[in-house]
């Protein structure tokens, strides 16, 4: 009896570390498992952010250029400079259909994030209707577009940390009242 319990023993010292071994090896096979999986979300994160970040910085931009040209286009009316006055027109026309391009773009991207995308999209939907009304009626409040433009940008800052999955230091309500200017 002694014998059997000798063997045991034995047996026992020998598998321990053998057991030890093989689930040690497959707790290191699940955490690089574990790695990959996250590395390659980080990676899709990442991509999409910085496409939708490119997209909404060329659509404030996009904005940008159509209010100062409407000003150059002022300045050359003004001046009965109807070639350049025109040739301001005409570039303008061009990035309209571009600014149109970056909003369905913009749409597109900002579905990445679920809570601030919606906001991004209204947003940028209230700057392209300013610029664009602004383009038609040949006048507008530009304080106004810039606090538009403003707030635009403010929403996309909070999406792009959310299709990053980094946690931002609060969500926008597209119901919340403007910011007032103090």
């Amino acid at each position: 009896m002694d014998d059997a319990l000798e063997w045991i023993k034995l047996l026992a010292s020998l598998l321990t570390p053998l057991v030890v071994l093989v689930l040690g090896f497959r707790i290191s096979r699940k955490l690089e498992e574990s790695k990959t999986r996250t590395s390659k979300e980080h990676e899709w994160e990442s991509y999409w952010a910085t496409s939708f970040l490119r997209v909404a910085n060329d659509y404030n931009n996009t904005a940008t250029k159509l209010i100062t040209m409407m000003a150059r286009l002022a300045e050359y009316a003004n001046n009965n400079d109807i070639a350049k006055a025109n040739e301001i027109i005409t570039e303008m026309n061009d990035i309209v259909g571009s600014f149109s391009s970056l909003d369905w773009e913009l749409q597109q991207y900002s579905d990445f994030a679920l809570v601030n995308g919606p906001v991004v999209r209204t947003r940028g939907k209230v700057l392209f209707e300013a610029v664009t009304a602004m383009l038609r009626d040949k006048k507008a409040d530009l304080e106004e577009i810039r606090r538009m433009q403003f707030e635009f940008t403010d929403s996309v800052r909070l999406a792009h940390a959310e299709i990053l999955s980094l946690p931002a230091n609060r969500e926008l309500d597209i119901n919340a009242a403007p910011r007032s200017e103090n």
